[in-house]
């Protein structure tokens, strides 16, 4: 099962204090309706949102908690620059195995040794954000939390459409990428 949440931001003020709070009271419900008993087959992956992490490992404490390799380059990217370390990054986080990670993780050593230490960090442990160190008995691979905006921009051209004509857009499009 793939499930996509959203969250739409509308006090900062407010929100900081009790994120873990809600957070926690939506993963209560979140379990309590897909009637999770066991989290150990069950992976997060998340931007980092505040106090997400802390009630994931209160209520899910075997669930996997991955990081968007997405939202972790728009932050390494800050300070780090150029397609070269992008595509070093991208493909630390796409090897499939250590062998080929530890390359990878080798290769932006060697352009940029600073761009590596980035990853040092106890926010970004390895496997939080590369393949090759993710469960196997959990069986996706996304890298990404954006399946809703991706879903959206898939069907851009029929989202103006009335209902019907809409609906049909998206069944072909579908149809004809599986």
């Amino acid at each position: 099962m793939l499930l996509q949440g959203t969250t739409m931001k509308h006090n900062q003020r407010k929100q900081g204090r009790n994120m873990r709070e809600t957070w926690s009271w939506f993963l209560a419900n979140l379990g309590q309706d897909l009637e999770i008993n066991n989290s150990h087959h069950i992976a997060f992956i998340s931007d980092r949102q505040k106090g997400l992490i802390a009630a994931v490992r209160d209520l899910f404490p075997n669930a996997e908690h991955r990081n968007c390799v997405r939202h972790m380059y728009q932050n390494f990217k800050t300070k780090h620059k150029g397609k070269a370390l992008k595509d070093m990054v991208w493909n630390a986080a796409w090897a499939s195995n250590n062998v080929i990670f530890r390359k990878c993780m080798e290769d932006l050593e060697n352009e940029d040794k600073a761009a590596r230490e980035w990853f040092n960090h106890p926010e970004r442990p390895f496997n939080t954000w590369t393949r090759s160190m993710f469960r196997t008995h959990i069986k996706c691979d996304m890298l990404l939390n954006n399946l809703c905006e991706n879903f959206n921009r898939y069907i851009l051209d029929a989202r103006d459409k009335p209902i019907i004509t809409m609906l049909e857009m998206i069944k072909n499009q579908l149809m004809r990428r599986l």
